[in-house]
C-alpha cells in the first residue's frame, strides 16, 4: 500500500526500518527510549504476542512520520484475544503541519480492525484530537490514587491514611515474577473481563524480559499461596518521588493492603509516596482504595490520562459499554 502526499509515500514498516525509526524517534522525541535498538527489539520486533503494526511516511528514503502499535494478550468478555496498543505517533519537526498524522492513524486503525485486533491507546493532549477523528472512542479519564509517605509532597498530605500490615501475609521482593502467577490470575481474572490478560506470559515479557528490568516485583503469600502481586518502579512524577504500582493483582483488599504496607515500610526504598492509576470503578481502583490509596482530585494533576478504544464491529462494538481493566504497566514508557 502506498499513497502519494506532496511527494511523500505512506507505507507499512517492518524490522528492516528499525534504524530509521529509531533516528526519527530521536529527532521527534529525544527522551523516547525507542531510540535504543534493544528496546525496539523487545517491544516491537521480538514481541511474542504477534506482529507489530507500523506505518510510516517516507520522503526520499528518509522516514519523516510513524505510528506504531504492538500487540499484547487480552481478554474480551472473558475470552482470550489480542489488543494492539498504539504508541509513538511521531512526525519529524521538518514535516509538521502537513496533515501527516491522520493517514498514519487511519492506516494503523484499519489494519488492526481488518486483522481482528481491537486497538487502544492512551493519547496525550497533543494527539487526542487526531485519534478521535480517526475513530478512537474515549472510555474514561484514568484516576490517580496516592498514599503520601514522606513530608516533601504537600498535596493530600493531611489526608494520609494509616495502613497496617495484615497478619498472616508475607510479602517478598523479587527481581522477576514468580512461577505461580497463573494460579493468582485464574483466581481473579473474572474481575478483569476486558483488558490485558495478566497471566504469566504478560508478566514475563513486560517485566522480566525488559532490557533494563528497572522493576521490583512484590509477591504476597498467605500460607504459601500467592494472593497478591505488584510490579513497582520508583520515579519522579506527580511533583515528587513516588513508588509507582504498575500492577496490583490481589485476591482481596487485605492482600492489596499487605503489598502497599510493605512498600510504605521501605521494601523497595524510600519515596514521598505510593501511587497507581486505573479506570475509575475498576477492580484495581477498588483494591487501591481498600489498601489506603486516596484519589487525587483532577485539578491537582498536571495532565489528564486519557484511555480509549477503537470500536471493533464484532469483538467490542461499543467500548464505553463494557468494564475495562487497565494498569499503569499498560503504558509502554514507564
Amino acid at each position: 500500500m502506498s499513497e502519494d502526499h506532496a511527494g511523500l509515500v505512506l507505507r507499512p514498516a517492518d524490522r528492516s526500518d528499525d534504524a530509521e525509526l529509531r533516528r526519527l524517534n530521536a529527532e521527534a522525541f529525544p527522551a523516547n527510549p525507542k531510540t535504543r535498538a534493544d528496546i525496539t527489539a523487545w517491544q516491537w520486533w521480538d514481541n511474542p504476542f504477534g506482529e507489530t503494526i507500523a506505518h510510516v511516511w517516507e520522503d526520499d528514503g528518509r522516514l519523516v512520520g510513524q505510528y506504531i502499535a504492538y500487540r499484547i494478550p487480552a481478554r474480551f468478555g472473558g475470552e482470550p484475544g489480542r489488543i494492539a496498543i498504539g504508541v509513538d505517533l511521531a512526525i519529524a519537526p521538518s514535516h509538521r503541519g502537513q496533515g501527516l498524522g491522520g493517514p498514519l492513524i487511519d492506516a494503523c486503525f484499519g489494519q488492526a480492525t481488518d486483522e481482528g485486533t481491537p486497538f487502544y491507546s492512551y493519547p496525550n493532549q497533543m494527539s487526542v484530537g487526531g485519534v478521535s477523528r480517526g475513530g478512537w472512542v474515549q472510555v474514561d479519564q484514568l484516576e490517580v490514587r496516592v498514599l503520601p509517605t514522606g513530608g516533601r509532597w504537600r498535596p493530600l498530605r493531611v489526608l494520609g491514611a494509616r495502613v497496617r500490615m495484615p497478619s498472616g501475609i508475607d510479602v517478598e521482593v523479587l527481581d522477576v515474577p514468580p512461577d505461580d502467577v497463573d494460579a493468582l490470575w485464574s483466581a481473579v481474572e473474572r474481575h478483569h473481563p476486558y483488558g490485558v490478560d495478566r497471566g504469566v506470559d504478560w508478566w514475563r515479557w513486560r517485566y522480566a524480559e525488559h532490557p533494563d528490568r528497572p522493576y521490583r516485583i512484590l509477591a504476597a503469600r498467605r500460607g504459601g499461596s500467592l494472593v497478591g502481586l505488584s510490579a513497582v518502579i520508583t520515579r519522579d512524577d506527580l511533583g515528587g518521588r513516588f513508588h509507582c504500582l504498575l500492577e496490583l493483582l490481589a485476591i482481596d483488599g487485605t492482600a492489596a493492603r499487605a503489598i502497599v504496607a510493605a512498600v510504605r515500610d521501605g521494601a523497595v526504598g524510600s519515596a514521598d509516596g505510593i501511587a497507581t492509576t486505573g479506570v475509575p470503578g475498576s477492580r484495581l481502583s477498588e483494591l487501591a482504595g481498600q489498601a489506603g490509596l486516596l484519589r487525587v482530585p483532577p485539578r491537582l494533576l498536571s495532565r489528564p490520562i486519557y484511555f480509549g478504544v477503537v470500536p471493533h464491529p464484532t469483538i467490542v462494538p461499543d467500548p464505553t459499554a463494557v468494564p475495562w481493566s487497565t494498569a499503569w504497566g499498560d503504558l509502554d514508557h514507564i
